[in-house]
């Protein structure tokens, strides 16, 4: 099995190389650093999830046939069916006429499915919005599966390097016993 160990930066020159300071790679962090960067790393996720208000949590009984898994396949019909009740500034009269007719027929079918502050009105800026925030929110998640699939990539890799010879220094390690109590020499047995 072959490990990959980080590749060496490229030899920037005399002048360069005294400009600016080296990047550790990984196998250079000290304890402390390694520390640091976790605690960091920690805080920023934490920070991550401050910066979207509301973010709920579901239970495993309560993602069973979640009709929200359906966003994907009717996002954009959804989405172009906002649009063409929203209206439009400068719109034909007679469009926005039929516009205002077809949102009272939602607002007094759907008035209150939309979960929104009027439960009278079918809020679809609102709705369109909630398309938005969930777009943004997958673009997180992509972001975080594809450093997710970096770290548990370098976390077998590093692994590799451990286990490797640590099984061999175990291996070393059984069959070798001390001649004497004082001595430092094993004799294999």
């Amino acid at each position: 099995m072959t490990n990959k160990r980080p590749p060496p930066a490229p030899d920037p020159g005399p002048a360069l190389a005294a400009a600016a300071p080296a990047t550790p790679v990984a196998d250079d962090f000290t304890d402390q650093q390694i520390a640091d960067h976790l605690a960091a790393s920690l805080q920023l996720l934490t920070s991550l999830g401050a910066q979207w208000p509301g973010l709920v949590s579901l239970v495993g009984v309560e993602k069973v046939g979640n009709v929200g898994r359906l966003v994907g396949l009717l996002g954009a019909p959804l989405r172009e069916l906002f649009a063409a009740l929203t209206p439009v500034a400068g719109e034909d009269p007679a469009r926005a006429a039929t516009k205002v007719k077809l949102v009272a027929v939602f607002d007094a079918a759907l008035g209150d499915a939309d979960q929104g502050k009027d439960p009278s009105a079918f809020e679809v800026d609102l709705l369109a919005r909630r398309l938005d925030r969930i777009e943004a929110e997958q673009k997180i998640l992509a972001a975080i599966d594809a450093l997710r699939t970096t770290f548990a990539d370098d976390v077998m890799n590093t692994g590799a390097m451990v286990i490797e010879p640590g099984l061999k220094a175990l291996e070393m390690a059984r069959s070798c016993r001390p001649a004497t109590p004082s001595s430092t020499r094993c004799s294999r047995r």
